[in-house]
């Protein structure tokens, strides 16, 4: 669902995209629809090069199933340095091997279904729209704040600036 509702936005707004799956039918079919598919393992060097990311702007991410995402960021950002990353991290805890690999935006759905849940459980509650917008922005902080603390804590800090 994630891929595919990014890779429509994408193309509405006449992004090309190039799709790296794991599932031949699903190449097959974006073949079919007439967008760019490679058939692989993205952690494979081979793969990426046949989707072309060392020419291309940006990497996303999304496949909840797919193993060992912090390796095909390595590998994606040694083959193209100035590439922007944007990865889907299953847990928090991921998400610092993510931005150490060399991601330039790291999203969970831990943080989000937390907000997402609490901001219903507000509106439930009568509470108003700014007491929903201000603990949203205070569990981002506080959840996204405890990993940028643990990877300087830790010493993954990249020093790159990125959040």
């Amino acid at each position: 669902v994630v891929g595919r509702t990014l890779t429509r936005m994408l193309l509405e707004r006449g992004v090309p995209v190039t799709v790296v799956a794991l599932e031949l039918t699903v190449v097959r079919r974006l073949r079919e629809l007439g967008i760019d598919a490679v058939y692989g393992d993205a952690r494979h060097p081979s793969v990426l090069g046949e989707a072309r990311v060392h020419e291309a702007g940006a990497l996303v991410l999304t496949a909840a199933s797919m193993k060992r995402r912090p390796e095909v960021v390595r590998i994606a950002r040694e083959s193209n340095p100035e590439l922007r990353i944007f990865a889907r991290a299953i847990r928090i805890r991921e998400m610092n091997a993510l931005r150490n690999a060399g991601a330039d935006s790291v999203v969970t759905g831990e943080v989000e279904i937390t907000i997402g849940l609490g901001d219903e459980l507000l509106a439930h509650l009568g509470a108003s729209r700014e007491d929903v917008r201000t603990h949203r922005d205070r569990t981002r902080r506080e959840l996204l704040g405890a990993v940028r603390a643990h990877r300087r804590a830790s010493g993954e800090w990249r020093g790159t600036g990125r959040a």
